[in-house]
């Protein structure tokens, strides 16, 4: 308003200034007047005319320095390094780094760009799961369903596509609160592929800036046929598209991803093992079929999680009754429902043997389930179910698990054998002194992938974890390493069997810190060797332990 109401003075002045010069030449006051007022208006409509090339111009650089920022803000570590090294200029490659607030870095390294966390709406890049996630779908099998079909896990995460789809579906889950009008319309529409307008003119600034950003993210990816967002009106215009694929997505696929990556990268978090099969096509012990949207299984313990973008009330007893057939706890059973709110969530779930959830709280309810923390109320049916032995057993099975998950010695017992045997032989090769850190690097470069196929080194951390707090290096005197950073002169056996005896002995130490009295148990006994793949100490190294471990 203030520059409109400058451009005016400067028109007026210019006209009075012209009307009065022509006055002096025609002695005539209305030739000056008319002259004053006609070049007064064409010399205004001048200025008002370029203020708004100069304004439009200025709007369109503004435009391209936030779309070029998002572009290399979302770009990868790898892809910035290649365009930064590509024989640029200095001047040009210490310009980006500046603009970028990027370090410079000495010559000759080969990484200028220094590492940062991925944006929010970026996917978390889960660790490679199994291509046949074989034990979750023998735990379906064992309760007597038939799988028909399921999605393959490396597909969901390998190939260009999924993860522009993952991309998408993260990027609308996490900003859904503020763009949910928008996503609203483009499910309504999609179906027939139409134009459609949004007026953002009474939303908040980040809405609308969201709501701009998602829109550009989807045209970027041809998820809209066409996208123009008038600045003016406030209002976006989009074109869906309308093929099987995009209608699937739209009308509730991409929140089966938002949950699984969201509860896949909270199980990494949590160094937890799982498996999940995704959208099985099953047929049940009674001859019907059906389908679920994810089912894992963690730490040898079921979790099932329905998805849900609307219309779940003619579901909701289905599910309920299916629970007890997958042999899953009704607090590791959820529905996820996308708008519900807390107290309609919390309604149901006390009606139904199953948990109702929304997008805002199911990851902060499922990490509670999975570090053991049970604050759920969930009903029970009328008659208690007869919980099967092997249930029971898994359930104890999850806390000793957990238990060593949470002193980050996981017990491996597997992949334990096969480090320690590439550790030995690395030692005996080449017994140059070097520290923990660099001697688990060179262990992890000398795994037979075929052997370990599905090996990652946060395992490897873990075994390692378990060697030197088992005492299994030794320094240049004979005393036991206690740091990572400190240097291996050597070990402190050549024995697999040795070192494998000293893990097992630490965590055995583990569980006597938090029950002293856990051996006196046989079952408890039984328990342990199954999960360490080992025997128990005997009875004076359990003592011992005793007396060491904290308590």
């Amino acid at each position: 308003m203030r520059q409109k109401l400058s451009d005016g003075v400067w028109s007026v002045i210019l006209g009075v200034a012209v009307g009065t010069a022509a006055y002096g030449v025609s002695l005539s006051p209305k030739t000056g007047v008319l002259v004053g007022v006609t070049s007064g208006a064409t010399a205004g409509a001048s200025i008002i005319r370029l203020r708004t090339i100069v304004e439009q111009q200025h709007q369109h650089l503004q435009d391209l320095h936030q779309t070029l920022h998002q572009e290399l803000h979302s770009a990868t570590q790898k892809e910035l390094n290649q365009a930064l090294t590509q024989k640029l200029p200095q001047e040009l490659r210490s310009a980006i780094q500046k603009w970028l607030n990027l370090p410079s870095t000495p010559s000759g390294e080969k990484t200028l760009i220094r590492t940062v966390s991925p944006p929010p709406d970026d996917p978390i890049l889960i660790q490679t799961l199994p291509t046949v996630p074989q034990k979750a779908l023998d735990w379906l099998t064992n309760q007597g369903i038939t799988i028909q079909n399921y999605k393959n896990n490396q597909d969901q995460k390998v190939q260009d596509t999924e993860l522009i789809f993952n991309r998408i579906a993260l990027l609308l889950g996490n900003k859904y609160s503020t763009i949910k009008t928008f996503y609203k319309r483009i499910k309504h529409t999609v179906p027939k592929g139409t134009n459609f307008g949004v007026d953002l003119s009474s939303k908040t600034e980040q809405e609308i800036r969201d709501c701009t950003h998602f829109g550009k993210q989807l045209q970027k990816y041809a998820f809209l046929k066409n996208y123009w967002y008038d600045k003016n009106g406030k209002i976006i215009h989009a074109t869906p598209q309308n093929t099987p694929q995009f209608q699937n997505f739209f009308s509730g696929e991409w929140f089966e991803r938002f949950v699984f990556l969201k509860v896949a990268s909270l199980l990494e978090e949590l160094s937890l093992e799982y498996e999940c099969v995704m959208n099985p096509q099953i047929k049940l012990p009674n001859g019907n079929n059906g389908e679920l949207d994810l089912f894992f299984l963690i730490e040898e313990m079921p979790l099932w999680i329905e998805c849900k973008t609307g219309n779940f009330q003619k579901h909701i007893v289905k599910y309920s009754q299916l629970r007890p057939t997958l042999k899953v706890e009704p607090e590791r059973a959820f529905i996820v429902i996308l708008d519900i709110c807390e107290e309609d969530a919390e309604v149901n779930s006390k009606l139904h043997s199953i948990r109702v959830l929304n997008e805002n709280n199911f990851t902060e309810v499922i990490a509670k389930i999975l570090k053991g923390e049970r604050e759920i109320t969930v009903s029970e049916p009328s008659a208690p179910p007869v919980i099967p032995k092997t249930l029971r057993v898994s359930q104890e099975v999850q806390k000793l698990t957990t238990m060593l998950n949470k002193e980050g010695v996981r017990p491996l017992s597997t992949e334990r054998k096969a480090v320690i045997k590439k550790l030995l032989e690395l030692w005996n090769n080449d017994p140059t002194p070097r520290n923990v850190i660099e001697l688990k690097a060179l262990v992890f470069d000398r795994l037979d992938p075929e052997e370990l196929p599905n090996f990652s080194k946060s395992k490897l951390q873990d075994i390692f974890n378990a060697l030197l707090e088992g005492q299994c290096f030794l320094d240049a005197q004979g005393n036991s390493l206690i740091l990572r950073k400190q240097v291996v002169h050597r070990v402190v056996s050549e024995q697999l069997e040795e070192l494998d005896r000293r893990c097992i002995e630490r965590y055995a130490s583990v569980v006597l810190g938090e029950n002293s009295d856990y051996f006196d148990s046989p079952d408890n006994v039984a328990l342990f060797e199954k999960v360490v793949g080992g025997n128990v100490p005997p009875p004076d190294v359990l003592a011992r332990l005793k007396t060491t471990s904290p308590k």
